[in-house]
Order: structure tokens, then C-alpha cells, then sequence
């Protein structure tokens, strides 16, 4: 099947892992989030011609080249490096795309979804509708039931979890993604949401945070995806917008 993702997003990542986002700045300043994400696709934030990815392995499948730049905390992590292999292989069956571009797609649309949580839990509002909502609904178990999320997000309310925590920049988000990647993106962000949040209650159990504990360890887990991969998160973090959503 002929990969739709011949460059966007896979771009992005690209430049993530040959380090090229490090430093350096465009002389105009893009005004919307598809025009961020454009800039980053065009090398143009990171000052000068695009690279080329790091040579890896010809096999598709390889995550090699790909897994040595994920960053990130301990929630990242799980999710990329511990969860990442089988997460990418689903990604990959649901949209038809090989396994290493699957991973690609996962360097970004974690971060976003961590950073709109993140944002979201900076208020004490926030940060108890979160809280309330992980003790509630997301036990860590659906991370033993990938196959059942990604063959009907609907049943895990995948959908509804993105709308509650990016609000009403829902559409032009998932729109972005749609257009950068060439998957749907309402339905990647639906698919994955359920997964993000499993991970996050499984944390808030284990480390006994009460909702201050767990906004202070978003704000850790987002510093620490700013430290590796500055541009992108800024490019994520204006893509979700300032303001903060209750998800229950």
C-alpha cells in the first residue's frame, strides 16, 4: 500500500531526530497552527535547508532510528518507549501505514494531547476535574486492551475525552493533523486519548498524587518534552490554545 504520509508529519519527526529544531528562528512569524506546523515541515524554524532522516534500517518496520529520540518524563516514556513498539504496530494495522512512520505520528500526537492535560491542570479547577476523572474512569486497565480501543475508540469514548480536553479547538486540531499526516485525524486523537489517560491513572494510583501531585507532575512531564524538542512544543502548544478545560 502506498504510504499517505510522503512527507508532513514525517518531516517534523525528521527533524526532531537529526536535531535540526535546536535553535535559530524564521524572519516571519506563522499566525495559525497549520502555518506552525508548515514551518516546522520546511525546515524554516530550524534556519536553513531541511535534513534528511538518519540512516536506518530499509525495513519499515525498524524502530531503531526512530526510538532513540523519544524524550520526555516517565509518563512519556511509558507511553513511547515502553507502550511505543505495540502502539505503533495498531497505528500502523488501523491506518494502513508501516510501523515506523506509525511511530512518528506517536512522537507528536502524545506530546499534544500531554500538553493540552498539562495546560488543563494549571488551574485548580482543572486540575480536580482531572483528578476526579482518572479515579473514576481510567484505571490503568485499558492499557491491556489496546486491541479493543483501536478496533472501537467509540466504546472508550475516545472522542468524547478529546472534545473535553481541547475544547473547542477540537476541529482545526484533528484538522491539522488530517492535513499534515494524511490519517484521519479526529480519529488517530480518539484512539489515543483512552490510551493517554490509562497511563495517567495508573501513575495518579501508583504515586498516591492527590490533584496537586498530579498537575505538578504534568508540569514535569511538559518541561521535560520542552527540553528535548523545543520548537515542536511550542508549535503543539499555540496548535491547542491557552485555555484551560475541565474534563468532567
Amino acid at each position: 500500500m502506498t504510504n499517505p504520509m510522503s512527507g508532513g508529519l514525517l518531516d517534523i519527526v525528521g527533524q526532531l531526530i537529526g536535531g535540526a529544531l535546536t535553535g535559530g528562528g524564521s524572519s516571519s512569524q506563522p499566525s495559525t497552527p497549520s502555518d506552525i506546523i508548515g514551518q516546522l515541515i520546511s525546515g524554516a524554524l530550524g534556519g536553513g535547508s531541511q535534513p534528511s532522516m538518519p540512516s536506518t534500517s530499509a525495513d519499515p518496520n525498524d524502530l531503531s532510528g526512530v526510538m532513540g529520540a523519544v524524550g520526555g518524563g516517565p509518563m512519556t516514556q511509558m507511553l513511547l518507549s515502553a507502550l511505543g513498539p505495540t502502539l505503533a504496530q495498531y497505528v500502523a494495522d488501523t491506518f494502513g501505514i508501516d510501523k515506523a512512520s506509525a511511530m512518528k505520528v506517536l512522537m507528536v500526537a502524545i506530546p499534544l494531547l500531554l500538553t493540552a492535560l498539562a495546560r488543563n491542570a494549571q488551574n485548580r479547577r482543572g486540575a480536580d476535574s482531572l483528578h476526579s476523572a482518572l479515579e473514576r474512569d481510567h484505571d490503568g486497565s485499558a492499557i491491556n486492551n489496546l486491541g479493543e480501543i483501536f478496533a472501537n475508540p467509540n466504546a472508550a469514548k475516545g472522542g468524547k475525552i478529546v472534545k473535553k480536553v481541547l475544547g473547542n479547538r477540537t476541529d482545526a486540531v484533528a484538522q491539522t493533523l488530517t492535513e499534515q499526516t494524511g490519517l484521519d485525524g479526529g480519529q488517530l486523537l480518539a484512539t489515543l486519548a483512552p490510551v493517554v489517560l490509562s497511563v495517567l491513572g495508573q501513575q495518579q494510583r501508583q504515586q498516591g498524587y492527590d490533584s496537586n501531585g498530579l498537575a505538578g507532575a504534568l508540569l514535569q512531564e511538559r518541561n521535560a518534552l520542552q527540553s528535548s524538542s523545543g520548537d515542536l512544543m511550542g508549535a503543539l502548544a499555540q496548535m491547542i490554545g491557552s485555555q484551560p478545560r475541565a474534563l468532567s
